[in-house]
């Protein structure tokens, strides 16, 4: 009776085939530690390709968030202004100042955090590649963090802008005379228009909420990441 590796005699059998047994399970799973060594550094060199894509990413979306919410706040101080100014009787205010406080209230930026590789990674199924379970939690509540966040603020400032914008398409600086006075008049005594300014004034001041809470999470993950980077060059 003969072995895998060599002739042998009957007595020897089991001792010999246990021995080629133990050959055949030893390259096997040396065989299967090779291949998860080498898949794990491809995961490895993945998950830094990932991750430093996704952190140039924050960094820019991080510097176009602070510019929007510095644009929302004096969207938000113009609105404030316009309050002041609304009650007060047509010849008491300067007109030209009226129009550019008023339509200074309508250049609001818009910044969808949701586009972009964060939302992208979490449905591409390849957040399993980043080892870290932190990070990886805080990419996963990435989405329901921001949800709609944008949306609704455009939906409400669009409503807004249909009622502002015939209106104050009207006050223009170059026209004169009763016709432009009393349409001035009209401006500062619309309840309405004192209603949408208020609700500017709400949106601007959640916005900015949101926009904070968002700078928290963006500041969070950068600061993983380079702890993970970090790791890897080590």
């Amino acid at each position: 009776m003969k072995t895998i590796l060599r002739p042998s005699e009957e007595q020897y059998f089991l001792k010999d085939a246990l021995r080629d047994l133990v050959v055949v399970v030893v390259g096997i799973l040396a065989a299967l530690y090779l291949e998860s060594w080498w898949q794990d550094r491809q995961d490895r060199a993945e998950e830094v390709q990932l991750l430093t894509g996704l952190r140039d990413e924050l960094v820019s979306n991080k510097a176009h968030l602070v510019e929007v919410m510095s644009n929302w706040s004096s969207v938000a101080e113009s609105a404030e202004r316009a309050i002041d100014l609304m009650g007060k009787p047509a010849d008491e205010v300067e007109p030209e100042s009226v129009v550019r406080t008023f339509r200074s209230t309508m250049g609001i930026r818009f910044f969808d955090p949701r586009i972009g590789q964060m939302s992208s990674l979490v449905s591409s199924g390849k957040l399993g590649l980043i080892e870290s379970p932190r990070l990886r939690a805080k990419i996963a509540d990435w989405p329901s963090l921001v949800e709609d966040l944008d949306i609704e603020r455009q939906a409400s400032i669009y409503t807004l802008m249909e009622g502002f914008g015939p209106l104050l398409g009207q006050f223009i600086p170059s026209r004169r005379g009763s016709a432009f006075d009393d349409r001035l008049s009209e401006l500062l005594t619309d309840r309405a228009i004192y209603i949408q300014l208020d609700i500017v004034i709400g949106i601007m001041n959640r916005a900015l909420g949101e926009g904070d809470t968002i700078l928290r999470a963006t500041d969070d993950i950068i600061a993983l990441i380079d702890a993970l980077l970090r790791a890897q060059e080590d």
